[in-house]
């Protein structure tokens, strides 16, 4: 039962980001602007997707506020960490980082036998996907330095 709700909930999720990616984020959260015929047309440059793989995988999707409008697990074990957790989305991307980081310390996913992030970071802002992964790379390893580990992080912006 647990791994159908978990297969359930992965699939609301995956269609959650599929919107979220194909409308900009939803709302009118300054992303969006009127065209002609009086239609809200959505800036997804003003959208930054961040993918963090411990293993677990975690998607997040952050608006040009730095707050964390989806989060979702990108994998089985992504789905697990993420389990009756609250408080990532709607956070700010370094808080959020934060969670996901003492989650994964706390259920050993992340540890002095596996302490490397790989962090994917994607935006048509490449500046502003720079100072995301800037900041989520920051995160980690903070976040990681206090639970007595040390933490690489491998990342990218695209």
């Amino acid at each position: 039962m647990r791994r159908f709700l978990a297969i359930a909930l992965s699939a609301v999720m995956a269609g959650t980001v599929c919107v979220f990616a194909a409308c900009g984020g939803g709302g009118n959260s300054g992303n969006s602007s009127k065209d002609s015929g009086g239609s809200t047309v959505t800036e997804p440059e003003k959208l930054v997707y961040v993918s963090m793989d411990i293993n677990p995988e975690i998607e997040l999707i952050v608006d040009k506020d730095n707050n964390v409008v989806s989060v979702r697990g990108g994998n089985e074990d992504g789905l697990v960490l993420l389990y009756e957790e609250s408080g990532i989305e709607g956070a700010k991307i370094d808080e959020a980082v934060k969670k996901i980081t003492d989650l994964a310390v706390k259920y050993g996913y992340l540890d002095e036998n596996n302490k490397v992030i790989e962090t994917i970071v994607s935006s048509g802002d490449s500046d502003f996907a720079a100072e995301i992964l800037s900041k989520v790379n920051t995160s980690v390893t903070a976040t990681a330095k206090n639970s007595g580990l040390t933490v690489a992080t491998d990342g990218e912006g695209a």
